[in-house]
């Protein structure tokens, strides 16, 4: 939900001027708590798009094109600790009861991701400020050769670009200063995770500025500009290429190559870092919103994997399948094309409308592009995949583009914006997570009711449990990256360069694998208790109106919520 006041706040930001963000401290104390806590909302908002200058332009928000963002300084690390300090304190002594219903939730979920990021600040991941699927060093390669992410229209639009590049520059060696002080620390990334990088970097480094896949985007500039505009913003991003941007990447990849890779992780979990079992814990609270110890979740993995095998293994059985089950699952066509598309998007749409409503509920979210894509180019970091929301499609071999017939149409009904565009400290209940949920709300409710439908269902179900026992097995019990591709080969139908790719991004972004599974278990969970205690009072509809009225706050505070609410109607 903060992150939908922060986009709505930046259309004020012209009146409140585009400055650093004001410390708690100025405010005047003679607000009313309401107003003071939106004039804190609008400032949050400019303070989260200075820091993240990016995430900005790829949101759409184009006030910062001509930075880079530097979260890497001692400097922008001690403000960004005063602001979050500052911000908590005044939102602790703030009087709650003058607030309304909304912004009293408002400010539960400003504590808790100030709280989250306060406490993150005890872990050092400045000496981790590059990996493979965390890239936004990569964006801002991408967004100088797409002109969808960072629009070239104006001379100051050039401009911009040219600043951002070469502040891009300046944080290269600010990146490579951090790496150098995690090896003396033993923070360093796993080989696997810099060879990666390596292969996605190598492509920028050219020898000259005319060799650069860079320098298209100014080969071609709009036609409306003079000739001497031309000239002179191409010879100045000849010079920024061939004096800062080229010969930095060029010394960081060496770097990497010849002095980083060498120190880098042979274990690829988080635990062989200094202090890592309480740092991928950190993580797991923050990625996914739960308290729980990473052997339960391992455990709840492993236990849904078997779960999901023996209804695919009934299902197999039912559609005369012969061999074994993972084989079958490979080769069996059970998805999009064995589906009557047209009879179940007007089932579901009738479904979707009765149980949740209409999508106002995400009605302030931008609508996304939605778009299909194969499963490894997602799991693998496909640089574009920033830009949608990108359908998780199920890897076959007879049928590789077919995908699940579910999940456009929730995401759809719901205008659901690009997850990975959220960059905030926690991911709230977010696209994957309600798309999971409401599959298995429609299994349990009966929606889902034919073979190739179901399959379909608990393949996805299947393989999201499936990265709950990786990453826990990764990063807590020590597992190898040969234990976890022996794993996902034994319970999954994914080949190997499928494989691999799910591996990667566990090792290099923990906990973010199992988010959706887990936040989809606890909604089913709330849902249960909602309709045990509610009984013959209770309303499916009514149910996600409380889930969703606020928009996504992250899932504690929705289990919280939901159990307030359910107090009072037992109450009454």
């Amino acid at each position: 939900m903060f992150m939908i006041y922060l986009k709505r706040a930046v259309g004020l930001m012209s009146v409140y001027g585009l400055v650093a963000c004001t410390q708690p401290s100025d405010l005047k104390p003679r607000l009313h708590p309401e107003q003071q806590l939106q004039q804190l909302t609008r400032q949050a908002s400019v303070q989260w798009f200075e820091q993240h200058p990016i995430a900005a332009t790829l949101s759409g928000i184009h006030d910062f094109d001509h930075v880079y963002g530097d979260q890497l300084s001692i400097e922008a690390r001690q403000a960004v600790h005063q602001w979050r300090a500052g911000l908590h304190q005044t939102l602790h002594h703030m009087d709650d009861t003058q607030l309304s219903e909304s912004s009293k939730w408002l400010k539960l979920v400003m504590e808790y991701r100030l709280n989250l990021g306060l406490r993150g600040e005890a872990f050092p991941m400045t000496y981790l400020p590059i990996n493979p699927f965390e890239n936004h060093w990569l964006s801002v390669l991408d967004v100088a050769q797409d002109s969808q992410t960072q629009p070239l229209i104006t001379r100051q639009d050039y401009e911009n670009l040219l600043s951002r590049l070469n502040d891009f520059s300046h944080w290269l060696l600010a990146a490579e200063t951090s790496m150098r002080e995690g090896i003396i620390h033993r923070v360093v990334l796993a080989r696997s995770s810099v060879d990666l990088l390596l292969s996605q970097l190598r492509p920028y480094v050219a020898a000259t500025a005319p060799d650069s896949v860079l320098f298209d985007r100014f080969n071609h500039m709009p036609a409306s500009f003079v000739k001497a505009d031309v000239q002179s913003l191409q010879n100045r991003f000849s010079q920024v290429l061939t004096f800062d941007l080229l010969p930095q990447l060029t010394q960081f990849v060496t770097f990497l190559e010849t002095e980083y890779r060498p120190y880098a992780r042979v274990e690829p979990g988080w635990w062989a870092l200094p202090n890592g079992q309480a740092w991928y814990r950190y993580l797991i609270q923050q990625h996914v919103a739960a308290d729980a110890e990473p052997e339960q979740l391992h455990n709840m993995g492993k236990q849904a994997v078997l779960n999901y095998q023996m209804r695919l293994a009934n299902l197999q059985i039912l559609q005369q399948g012969h061999g074994a089950l993972m084989t079958w699952l490979q080769t069996h066509p059970a998805m999009v094309r064995e589906v009557d598309r047209p009879a179940l998007e007007a089932r579901w749409a009738e479904q979707l409308t009765q149980h949740f409503g209409h999508a106002e509920y995400f009605g302030t979210w931008q609508s996304a592009r939605i778009a299909q894509m194969p499963e490894a180019l997602i799991l693998s970091g496909y640089p574009q995949r920033i830009e949608a929301f990108y359908l998780q499609q199920q890897a076959s071999l007879t049928a590789p583009t077919a995908s699940s017939p579910f999940a456009s149409m929730i995401a759809s009904h719901f205008k659901m914006t690009a997850s990975d565009r959220d960059e905030e400290p926690i991911k709230p209940i977010f696209a994957q997570s309600l798309i999971l949920y409401v599959e298995a709300l429609a299994f349990e409710k009966g929606w889902i009711n034919q073979p190739s439908e179901q399959i379909a269902y608990f393949k996805d179900q299947l393989l999201a449990a499936a990265a709950m026992v990786i990453d826990t097995g990764i990063h807590a019990n020590a597992w190898s990256r040969a234990q976890a591709a022996a794993y996902l080969k034994s319970n999954t139908w994914l080949r190997s360069d499928e494989i691999s790719a799910m591996i990667d991004q566990s090792i290099a972004t923990p906990a973010r694998l199992m988010t959706a599974k887990v936040q989809q278990q606890r909604l089913m969970k709330l849902l249960t208790e909602a309709e045990q205690s509610l009984a013959a009072s209770f309303s499916l509809k009514t149910f996600h109106q409380k889930v969703l009225e606020f928009g996504t706050l992250p899932i504690t505070l929705v289990e919280q919520k939901v159990h307030q609410w359910l107090k009072q109607q037992t109450a009454s």
